[in-house]
């Protein structure tokens, strides 16, 4: 058995992901051409992220974890490691290490992270969308959404 891995995520994304049997790439509905809601400044930072270092399903060590940029995360997809094409997220950066426009981008994030208190050396990528088909996972909810629901009134929950 590998390293239990937690792919954080909103509510609704988790339905889509249930329902799809499917961990798609970051950035597939920007990609399709959906960027309502985006900045011009977030769509030039999207477009150049995705053209310098790619895309990919991103994973954690963390069994918490409250922000990814501005989407809260409430429920975690959990799976073990050795079940799935993966490596963790420093080992990509050690490939890319003489492609300056990656190192730029990847850094600047990682520099966030830590500022957020996350910590990158956990972090896990797959650079394929991953099928759950087949695949043992668990599904887990944010300790914070826990708190929430035991503490809402009978028959408020959505």
């Amino acid at each position: 058995m590998g390293t239990t891995l937690y792919h954080w995520t909103s509510r609704d994304a988790m339905k889509l992901i249930l329902a799809s049997k499917k961990l798609e790439l970051e950035g597939t509905e920007y990609m399709a051409g959906l960027r309502e809601g985006y900045s011009i400044a977030d769509q030039r930072a999207l477009d150049d992220q995705y053209n310098y270092c790619g895309r990919f399903v991103w994973f954690t060590e963390s069994p918490s974890y409250n922000f990814s940029g501005k989407v809260k995360n409430e429920m975690a997809l959990m799976l073990d490691s050795d079940a799935i094409d993966v490596q963790k997220w420093h080992y990509v950066k050690k490939e890319n290490k003489n492609n300056p426009d990656f190192m730029k981008i990847a850094n600047e994030n990682d520099r966030l992270a830590i500022r957020m208190e996350d910590d990158p050396y956990q972090w896990w990528v797959s650079k394929q969308p991953i099928d759950l088909e087949g695949l043992n996972y668990q599904v887990a909810m944010s300790n914070w959404l826990r708190e929430m629901l035991e503490n809402e009134p009978e028959g408020a929950t959505n």
